[in-house]
């Protein structure tokens, strides 16, 4: 599985582009995220040049991705949807140790680059791995369909947000999760989006608990740039 899970961040490099040298702040497409990834070996010096041309490590940086999915707590059994996947920065990262990632995007280019990588995984982890189009107001979840919700760098966006939790709440089966990863309210590196773009971290409870999720819990220590909140479903 780690020979398969170093191939598989190998292979994401390829026709995906860094989103922190040049952060694109989602006024066209609220939902839609360019993403880079960690560097890996491959012994393919060809591929290896591609990667380094496009990486920029800083994301790894400041997201530490491996934190904010130790947060994600046992997936062995669990339907992970990613909205706001992007390209699958953490869509990726996630399916391996879940049961089923569902990467939903309002990005059709984004969504399609993802079900090219997809290509590329084993014959185990292949059928794990959905991608959803969907539209601006609705991430077309199923009744109970799915364990955790995960936001990262999505939920500033959403235009009518607790509208839009309460269409997600229908989806969460009960005892389920939701997580919102997003910008603090702080002076924060040029590279990150304006205090106008963000939401406060009180403001992200208050709507959690309107939508009717319970137990909301924040967490502004583990990342430095970005707050974690945590809220469940009875």
């Amino acid at each position: 599985m780690k020979l398969i899970y170093t191939i598989l961040l190998t292979t994401l490099f390829l026709g995906v582009t860094s989103c922190v040298g040049e952060y694109n702040s989602g006024k066209e497409n609220p939902l839609a995220q360019s993403h880079e990834y960690g560097s890996t070996t491959s012994g393919n010096s060809e591929l290896e040049q591609a990667i380094k041309d496009k990486e920029n490590p800083d994301r790894n940086n400041w997201q530490k991705p491996r934190k904010v999915i130790e947060r994600l707590g046992v997936l062995t059994d669990k339907v992970v949807a990613d909205i706001g996947a992007g390209s699958g920065y953490f869509s990726f990262q996630i399916l391996p140790n879940a049961e089923k990632v569902i990467a939903i995007d309002i990005d059709s280019n984004a969504l399609a680059q993802i079900d090219t990588l997809v290509k590329s995984l084993s014959p185990e982890l292949q059928p794990k791995l959905e991608t959803r189009l969907v539209g601006f107001n609705d991430p077309k979840l199923k009744d109970e369909e799915v364990d955790i919700v995960f936001l990262s760098n999505t939920y500033s966006y959403i235009e009518n947000k607790v509208d839009y939790l309460k269409t997600v709440f229908k989806g969460v089966k009960p005892q389920g999760r939701i997580y919102i990863v997003d910008f603090k309210m702080k002076i924060l590196p040029q590279i990150f989006p304006k205090a106008e773009e963000r939401i406060p971290l009180f403001e992200v409870e208050r709507h959690l608990q309107e939508a009717g999720f319970k137990h909301v819990f924040s967490d502004d220590k583990t990342l430095d740039y970005q707050y974690i909140v945590i809220a469940e479903k009875e």
